[in-house]
């Protein structure tokens, strides 16, 4: 790897990780649109986006990259957990839920390592667990405080999470796989658009220049952060990528706090150190873990 190579990797990575923390701004633009009008449009504008990446590249080959018989069934899952994750976070942040919404991010790589010892057998190192186990403790301070579960926060945390899992169990590349996903969506989405024009309830072209330009792009909002995100992650290693990517939950965290006046009791104070914690036990863990191996690597060769 080239010092060019890994300078541009972490530039593409802050990049990405600023767009998604600060992207709550955006949305809260088209906060008075419906919540699924701006789901339908996000699926559509983002294919529209795919599709004219498709056409001015020629790296992808979809029958090669997709193996689309084979892994249709995962495919449809993979899509419904992201139209799932995408629609509870625009109703979280236009309901004035985006610090819960930054828990759900801050929680997600806690999730992921749940996930990988529940459905892969990966062995919890003790650290690991400690983690979680923190995270659990939050999330009862958490609930106490609301009166009621923080399902908002888990929602995203898991759909994101399993999506994740889906996508690594099934080894598609990015852009294809995601170009796919949005092609399975995009049915339903212009389905429920028709039925909101005759309904007379559709806010596209019937709401102000500003709104209609900003329901086209939210397209370009969905896929630039990704596209950045996989430049990244080829040219940076993981652990580094794996510190980078708080930069999403601190924005969106710091945005919920300072600029929306959430509420932001002593009691959520409490429950996001107890995650702060378990975030810097994990994140030291797989540190500490990785110089190991590598230590052991070079001394065995």
């Amino acid at each position: 790897m080239t010092n060019d190579n890994y300078q541009k990797g972490l530039a593409a990575s802050f990049s990405a990780f600023a767009i998604w923390g600060l992207a709550v701004i955006f949305w809260k633009q088209i906060g008075h649109v419906n919540s699924i009008e701006i789901l339908t449009h996000r699926i559509i504008w983002s294919f529209v986006f795919i599709v004219f990446l498709f056409l001015i590249s020629k790296r992808y080959n979809l029958s090669r990259d997709l193996q689309f018989a084979k892994n249709w069934k995962y495919l449809i899952l993979t899509t419904l957990l992201l139209t799932a994750n995408w629609l509870t976070f625009i109703w979280a942040v236009n309901s004035g839920h985006v610090v819960e919404s930054s828990l759900g991010y801050f929680i997600n790589p806690l999730v992921n390592v749940l996930l990988g010892w529940l459905f892969f057998r990966e062995k919890l190192r003790k650290y690991q667990a400690l983690a979680v186990g923190l995270a659990v403790v939050s999330v009862l301070v958490l609930t106490i405080n609301y009166g009621h579960f923080p399902w908002i926060a888990f929602v995203l945390a898991f759909t994101f999470g399993l999506y994740g899992m889906v996508r690594k169990k099934i080894n598609i590349k990015s852009i294809p796989g995601f170009g796919a996903e949005m092609f399975m969506a995009v049915p339903f989405a212009l389905a429920y658009l028709i039925y909101l024009n005759i309904e007379g309830t559709i806010s596209f072209l019937n709401s102000d220049l500003l709104t209609n330009i900003l329901i086209v792009a939210t397209g370009v909002v969905t896929a630039v952060p990704l596209l950045l995100f996989n430049y990244g992650v080829r040219h940076l290693p993981l652990k580094t990528v794996g510190f980078i990517q708080y930069i999403t939950p601190t924005g969106m965290f710091i945005l919920g706090v300072f600029v929306y006046k959430e509420p932001f009791s002593v009691t959520k104070l409490i429950s996001f150190i107890l995650i702060w914690a378990a975030l810097a036990i994990y994140s030291f863990d797989n540190y500490f873990n990785y110089r190991t191996r590598k230590k052991n690597k070079e001394n065995s060769s």
